[in-house]
């Protein structure tokens, strides 16, 4: 056996990007048999809020500060506050949630 082991020992990952989209973004779609220590952590709807929000503020941030697109709201603010009751009214009534 040489310094770096087996030669044709597979390679062993400790997590891979699908599941780690499973665990955070498809939280709580397979809590059930066998997944017991999962849904106790008791973080973890705040985990599979938290780190959506992050990403997607990431990338919309990151997009408006390279392309200085700021100055659309000196125009358009009108759309921002619309758009902001409208996915209020559409989270609160059961048939704007439907849509």
């Amino acid at each position: 056996m040489s310094e770096f082991g087996e030669p044709n020992a597979p390679i062993k990952r400790s997590s891979s990007a699908g599941s780690f989209i499973q665990k955070y973004f498809a939280e709580g779609q397979l809590i059930g048999e066998g997944r017991e220590a999962h849904a106790a952590d008791p973080y973890r709807r705040l985990k599979g809020v938290v780190m959506p929000a992050i990403f997607f503020h990431l990338c919309w941030w990151s997009y408006m500060i390279k392309h200085d697109l700021f100055h659309l709201f000196e125009d358009k603010y009108y759309m921002t506050i619309t758009m902001v009751f409208g996915s209020m009214i559409a989270g609160a009534t059961s048939e704007g949630g439907a849509s």
